[in-house]
């Protein structure tokens, strides 16, 4: 296979019809791989957990389609473009593409701006003290933990070295 045929029209619009055909399939199988996985989370003892649970599952589906989607592309460029052993020509001068190298750099830029602010708007709700929680400030020290908890009814603190909590709080 010489350049000029890698080059022609033909070629080239079925490598590409190949290549979008193969990455829509890897990219589907990523999202079931990733829908799909066997609950493997621990119970969920918080409220919290619902939201957290949902952000790592929404991380396991982006990262195995663009796993996928990476590694069958390669796989897809080394078969395809395979050289043969006495081949020693060079390949046909490529120069840079400004809107390919546009659009491969701000399709990762806005995918981990999206899950960077996902990721901050869970962190806000879940920091967030909620109206019935009772604040129980932990102090470690050398060999043993001090507890302070607030009583708003009386407006003082009390320590414990003992930590107690109430159902609900």
């Amino acid at each position: 296979m010489g350049v000029y045929k890698l080059l022609s029209f033909e070629s080239r619009r079925s490598a590409i019809a190949a290549s979008v055909v193969i990455g829509v399939l890897l990219i589907v199988g990523g999202l079931l791989f990733g829908l799909l996985t066997p609950y493997v989370f621990p119970p969920q003892a918080s409220l919290e957990a619902v939201s957290i649970d949902n952000l790592f599952r929404l991380l396991l589906v982006l990262g195995g389609a663009i796993f996928l989607l990476v590694q069958g592309t390669l796989v897809y460029s080394v078969i395809r473009f395979w050289v043969r052993a006495d081949d020693t020509s060079d390949g046909p001068p490529i120069h840079g593409n400004a809107m390919l190298e546009f659009v491969w750099t701000a399709i990762p830029a806005g995918l981990v701006l999206i899950l960077a602010l996902l990721s901050f708007w869970i962190w806000s709700d879940i920091i967030r003290p909620k109206d019935d929680e009772l604040t129980v400030n932990a102090t470690g020290q050398r060999f043993a933990w001090s507890f302070t908890y607030y009583d708003p009814v009386h407006d003082i603190n009390y320590n414990s070295p003992e930590l107690h909590v109430w159902p609900n709080q």
